[in-house]
C-alpha cells in the first residue's frame, strides 16, 4: 500500500482469505466486525468473543447448535419463508497469551434495528411522539408483522418440540435492505430475527415462561409504529385493552388515513385473537405443554394487508 502506516488485517476461515473493513459494534459479549471475502467482495459480519478461555472451556454456545442443527434448515411448510441471517460457522482462535476465543461468520444486515429506527427517526423508544412529517409506513407495519411471525411459526414448528426466541425486543428486529438487480440497494426493508443467545425450549414449570411472550413483544412493537403515526387520543393502549368486535371504537376510521385505519384494525382484530387464545389457555400458557399459537392465520392476513397496501408505500430509506 501507498501509506506505509496503513494496515491491513487479513483472517483465513475455511479456505477464504477476509480482510478487515471496519468495527460494527461491540456487544456484551463479543465485538461485531465487518470484513470482506477477498474472492467475492460479498461483506459479513465477524463475531469475536470477548472471553478467553482454556481450549476445553471454549465451548459452542447454543445459539450456535441451534443455527446449525435446526433453523438453518428449510421450513415445514412453503407458506413460510422465515428471515434468520445465514451462520456461516464458527473456529476457535489462539489469543497470545495461550487462551482462545471463539469467532464467528454471519450474514451482514445492513440496516440496523427496528430500536435504532425509532430512536434516530422517532425521538424515543418509550415516549414516542406525533409528528406528521415523519410517519412511518403503514405497509411496512404490515410488512413487519408478516415477516416476523413467519420467521417465528420456523422457530414453532422446525422441530417436533417449538423453540421459543425469548428475547424479542426491538434491537432484535433487523432490518435489511437488499440489493436490487442494478447493484442499487432497495427502498423497502425486510424483517429479520436475530440474536438467538436465549433461544431454546422450557422444561418444566418455568413462572416466567409465556407460550405468548414473543408475540405479546413483536405486537407491543407493532403498537409503538402504530403510536409514531397518530395523535396520543387515537392511539392504541398500552396496557393491551383491546376494544370489543361490536364497539365502535374499534372501527372507527382515522381521517384521511385509509392505511393506518386499516394496520389498527388489524392489530386489534390480532391483540383480540391472543387474547382468546390465553383465554382458553388458562394456566397452561406457562407451562411447557402449551404449545404456542398457530401463526398461519396471522401470516395470510398481515402479507395480504402489506400488499393491498403496497401503491401507498414511501421507501423507508428516503424518509
Amino acid at each position: 500500500m501507498s501509506d506505509s502506516n496503513t494496515r491491513a488485517y487479513l483472517f483465513k476461515f475455511r479456505g477464504s482469505d477476509y480482510v478487515f473493513c471496519r468495527t460494527a459494534g461491540h456487544g456484551a459479549e463479543a465485538q461485531a466486525q465487518v470484513v470482506q471475502k477477498v474472492s467475492t467482495g460479498e461483506l459479513l459480519i465477524r463475531k469475536v468473543s470477548k472471553n478467553r478461555l482454556d481450549r476445553s472451556k471454549c465451548i459452542e454456545p447454543n445459539e450456535f447448535h441451534l443455527m446449525e442443527e435446526y433453523l438453518s434448515k428449510p421450513p415445514r411448510s412453503p407458506d413460510i419463508r422465515p428471515l434468520i441471517p445465514e451462520f456461516y460457522g464458527y473456529e476457535k482462535i489462539q489469543s497470545k497469551n495461550g487462551l482462545f476465543h471463539l469467532v464467528s461468520y454471519w450474514q451482514l444486515i445492513n440496516g440496523g434495528s427496528v430500536k435504532d429506527l425509532i430512536m434516530t427517526k422517532y425521538n424515543s423508544i418509550k415516549h414516542t411522539k406525533f409528528n406528521p412529517d415523519k410517519r412511518f409506513p403503514a405497509r411496512l407495519i404490515a410488512r413487519m408483522l408478516h415477516q416476523v411471525f413467519s420467521s417465528l411459526q420456523h422457530l414453532y414448528t422446525v422441530y417436533k418440540k417449538p423453540i421459543f426466541h425469548k428475547d424479542l425486543h426491538p434491537g432484535n428486529i433487523w432490518l435489511h435492505f437488499a440489493p436490487s438487480g442494478d447493484g442499487e440497494l432497495s427502498d423497502i426493508p425486510d424483517f429479520y430475527l436475530g440474536d438467538f443467545g436465549y433461544a431454546g425450549w422450557d422444561f418444566g414449570f418455568n413462572p416466567n415462561h409465556m407460550a405468548t411472550r414473543d408475540i405479546d413483544q413483536v405486537m407491543e412493537w407493532a403498537r409503538l409504529l402504530i403510536c409514531i403515526n397518530l395523535p396520543e387520543h387515537q392511539r392504541p393502549p398500552r396496557d393491551g385493552a383491546v376494544p370489543y368486535p361490536d364497539d365502535p371504537q374499534r372501527g372507527r376510521t382515522i381521517p384521511g388515513d385509509a392505511p393506518m385505519t386499516a394496520i389498527l384494525s388489524l392489530y386489534y382484530d390480532f391483540c383480540h385473537e391472543l387474547k382468546q387464545f390465553k383465554d382458553q389457555a388458562g394456566r397452561r400458557i406457562r407451562e411447557p405443554s402449551c404449545p404456542p399459537p398457530d401463526l398461519s392465520n396471522f401470516i395470510r392476513r398481515a402479507e395480504a394487508l402489506e400488499k393491498k397496501l403496497t401503491p401507498s408505500l414511501t421507501g423507508l430509506r428516503r424518509l
